[in-house]
């Protein structure tokens, strides 16, 4: 488990360029509990 550990924080430390913490709110919180992470990739705005 540590070196999957280890392997996140790497790569965390190496593409992570900004990081948004929020509330998820009472419904998704007792569906996933308090272990939850979400990780959310925004990208540009589509042309199509």
């Amino acid at each position: 488990m540590e070196y999957y550990s280890n392997q996140i924080n790497r790569l965390v430390e190496e593409l992570v360029k900004d990081a948004i913490i929020c509330g998820i709110g009472p419904v998704i919180g007792t569906h996933v509990g308090p272990g939850m992470l979400a990780l959310v990739f925004m990208g540009k705005g589509r042309t199509q």
